[in-house]
């Protein structure tokens, strides 16, 4: 199957939570960390000039500015982990993989996909791989920073990729025990102790 990827542009998704813009606050750790909802829409016309949009992607994540934690003076690891024991995971393998810093030492803005909803056809097209450069440019574009890597934790709880599977949005196999490979497929690499499969920007 053919899915043609120029036709998806991400969007903002509306939640409940109404946050300072970035840039607006004091706090260290509210500055540098910032939820992303960003729903994926295939916007196609057809012969007849008929355009139709489709849900093709749902993605929940968190955006951690390294940059601004490291102008803050504050470390990495402790602002993340004082936001969330996930995030403080993704700091801790990124760190001990060797990848948490560019080459200068500054640390990295790093997207962490807590959950990424696919579409069949996006996860069955010949051209899969390339969705996953457009995540850090739908970032850049509606957040206006873009990652230099992206993370994504296997889950370690039993029973939690079948509770993930019966609520999927889209297709199952994007959230289910499935899911690493889908990621490994796309170029993410898993790091040493099996923890977490990440992609460093090739963009």
């Amino acid at each position: 199957m053919v899915f043609d990827m120029g036709e998806v542009f991400g969007i903002h998704r509306k939640t409940g939570r109404e946050e300072p813009a970035w840039l607006m606050c004091d706090d260290a750790m509210s500055l540098a960390i910032r939820d992303v909802a960003i729903d994926f829409l295939r916007i196609h016309e057809d012969d007849d000039m008929v355009t139709t949009e489709e849900l093709v992607a749902r993605l929940d994540g968190m955006l951690v500015l390294g940059y601004e934690i490291d102008k803050a003076g504050e470390g990495f690891w402790e602002v993340c982990d004082g936001y969330s024991g996930d995030l403080g995971a993704i700091a801790e393998i990124a760190r001990d993989e060797g990848v948490l810093e560019d080459e200068v030492g500054m640390s990295r803005t790093v997207l962490f996909i807590r959950q990424l909803d696919l579409a069949r056809g996006v996860i069955d097209s010949e051209g899969f791989r390339g969705f996953f450069d457009l995540v850090p440019r739908a970032c850049f574009l509606l957040h206006n920073v873009q990652p230099d890597i992206l993370c994504y934790l296997v889950a370690e709880r039993e029973g939690y990729y079948d509770e993930a599977a019966a609520s999927a949005l889209l297709d199952p196999r994007s959230v289910d025990g499935y899911s690493p490979l889908l990621y490994a497929d796309c170029g993410f690499k898993l790091n040493k102790s099996g923890a977490m499969l990440y992609r460093l920007g090739e963009y």
